[in-house]
């Protein structure tokens, strides 16, 4: 029986951690350690769970602080360090290594000879660079948005506005410099000072790490979702063995009962958009692309999916929208008047005919766990994501069976979804 630690986000828990665990704990022993930067309301329901059906041998939760974040993680890392050590693992898998707690547990706590294992669950920070598909060095990446390119373009639009608007602009300017220095100060203290002292190491991220997301020298097997993804990085991060591997085998219920929502919608919403920062043409690019699919399929219900961390409520304007075209909507993944979700997406997406909306990983989710929903991705509407810099079609492209709703408007087939065969590999295959 092999030992594993497993050292997933909080918010992803439900909806990753959990599906790993089901597809391992039979063969292996599991210790769980995760941070609070998002408690799912469910979650200690199923932790319980995970304990009584003897699927975990250990569970940590990590606290975190507002201010000294590296201080208070890195404290209760050393406070468990030996109860750790004595699981002497034999594999970790994470799906970020680049943090403190990551880098403190591989170079610390965990021997030679257990095997370290990233596995990145969500859309690669790197194939979102604007020409991440044009470049060999990860430096040219940021090339095309330079310090001074950003920074002229910002004193020329300066210079253009009249009196009251760039009133507005200084004061805004004065907010963001604030903001910049004041988290230099905090970064000088949790990367350099706090872990000196409490561990005499220093925990900066380097160029590559900021851009890829992977600390390289803390990765035996990087599992990736795609060959797609597999060739863009083996061409930027050398020396590491890349794999490509599903969070679990396909589990499409469609075929075995009927769908709840039969000629329903499920629209995922993500979750950087400020709401004071969408133009109007943002609702009605929305409203556009939904009534292409509500002619198309016959759509009678649309459900609105905010992102589980989503604090602004935008989508209550765009479902006021929707009801204009005598389309019933509901926004779901409400708990006692926050915003969590009760259901992880991986079991309701059987329920919808169609899941529809922004060039998020849960798109690609949707794809790989069912075999019949119809998956759309809004191509303008992505346009408007704050971390989306390339262009929606050539992240998703690649993936077979998703489907789009281009710039003018226009429906794209792609791929007939008897063509979606489930030979992928999963992480528990690497074990």
């Amino acid at each position: 029986m092999k030992k594993i630690l497993i050292n997933f986000p909080s918010q992803t828990f439900s909806n990753h951690s959990i599906r790993i665990i089901n597809e391992l704990y039979k063969k292996n022993r599991i210790v769980i350690i995760i941070d609070d930067y998002y408690i799912q309301p469910n979650q200690k329901i199923l932790i319980n769970k995970l304990f009584k059906e003897k699927k975990i041998y250990d569970f940590y939760q990590v606290p975190k602080s507002r201010i000294f974040n590296s201080y208070v993680e890195l404290r209760y890392i050393k406070k468990i360090e030996k109860r750790l050590k004595n699981h002497d693992f034999d594999y970790y898998i994470t799906a970020l290594n680049t943090s403190m707690i990551s880098k403190y547990i591989c170079n610390t706590i965990l021997k030679k000879k257990c095997k370290k294992i990233v596995f990145l669950i969500g859309i690669p920070q790197l194939i979102r660079y604007k020409n991440f598909n044009r470049v060999n060095n990860f430096r040219k990446l940021r090339k095309k948005y330079s310090f001074f390119e950003l920074s002229s373009n910002k004193l020329t639009n300066f210079l253009k506005s009249e009196g009251r608007e760039k009133i507005k602009k200084i004061f805004n300017f004065l907010k963001l410099t604030y903001s910049i220095y004041n988290n230099k100060i905090n970064n000088f203290l949790n990367f350099y000072i706090l872990p000196l002292i409490l561990t005499g190491k220093i925990y900066k991220p380097n160029k590559i790490e900021i851009i890829t997301q992977i600390y390289p020298k803390d990765v035996d097997l990087l599992l990736v979702d795609n060959n797609f993804e597999k060739k863009i990085f083996e061409k930027f991060i050398k020396n590491i063995k890349v794999k490509v591997a599903k969070l679990d085998h396909n589990n499409c219920n469609c075929l075995r009962k009927k769908k709840k929502y039969p000629n329903g919608l499920l629209s995922c919403l993500s979750w950087p958009l400020y709401p004071q920062k969408l133009p109007i043409g943002f609702y009605q690019d929305y409203i556009r692309d939904f009534k292409t699919i509500i002619k198309r399929e016959k759509i009678n219900e649309i459900h609105l999916r905010p992102h589980p961390e989503q604090i602004f409520r935008w989508e209550k304007r765009l479902a006021k929208e929707i009801k204009k075209l005598g389309i019933k909507v509901k926004i779901i993944g409400r708990s006692k008047g926050e915003y969590g979700v009760t259901d992880s997406l991986s079991k309701i997406i059987c329920d919808y005919k169609v899941i529809a909306g922004f060039s998020s990983g849960a798109m690609r989710e949707a794809r790989d766990f069912c075999n019949v929903s119809n998956v759309i991705i809004f191509n303008k509407i992505s346009s408007y994501e704050t971390n989306q810099s390339e262009d929606a079609a050539k992240i998703f492209n690649h993936i077979s069976g998703i489907e789009f709703i281009d710039y003018k408007g226009t429906y794209k087939k792609k791929t007939s979804l008897r063509d979606i065969k489930s030979k992928n590999k999963v992480l528990a295959d690497y074990i």
